[in-house]
């Protein structure tokens, strides 16, 4: 976990203040990184001429306790030059299961044979910032999901 003088941030709400960023949302990779970066021309030893780096170290060990903590989606968007894109589908298009804990599960078949799986649309709705990229639980492919236009939560 990141340190700032032997003290970890601790929580998000820390981290978000550190890098002036808000706290009522799910934040996106590139939200982080940007924010980082513009804290960091700021505030860097080598720009200001200090040689007290403290306040470089809290920025660093801010960013990187947000990159820690994004959602699974988050993560699969930041990194989906990675993956090869199969399709582009909408929410619809996937087929909508119960899972055993109660909560819906929605599913597509993959060319492969194997299954496009989300368990949780809550980052879905109202997410558009980035690419919503959903992995095959078998080979490499994947499909980018269009998050829903309207306040529905499936199907």
């Amino acid at each position: 976990m990141p340190a700032f003088q032997g003290q970890p941030i601790k929580s998000r709400t820390e981290a978000c203040k550190v890098l002036d960023l808000p706290n009522d949302r799910d934040l996106t990779c590139n939200e982080i990184k940007s924010a980082y970066r513009k804290a960091a021309v700021v505030n860097h030893p080598d720009k200001t001429g200090s040689k007290d780096a403290a306040s470089f170290i809290l920025l660093t060990a801010a960013s990187e306790y947000l990159q820690e903590h994004l959602h699974p989606i988050q993560k699969l968007a930041a990194t989906a030059t990675n993956f090869v894109v199969q399709d582009t589908l909408d929410l619809a298009d996937f087929e909508t299961q119960t899972g055993d804990d109660g909560r819906d599960v929605w599913s597509y078949d993959c060319r492969c044979g194997g299954t496009y799986c989300i368990d949780d649309i809550g980052p879905l709705l109202g997410y558009a910032a980035e690419r919503i990229i959903v992995p095959c639980d078998t080979c490499t492919l994947c499909v980018e999901v269009l998050p829903p236009t309207d306040a529905t939560t499936g199907p």
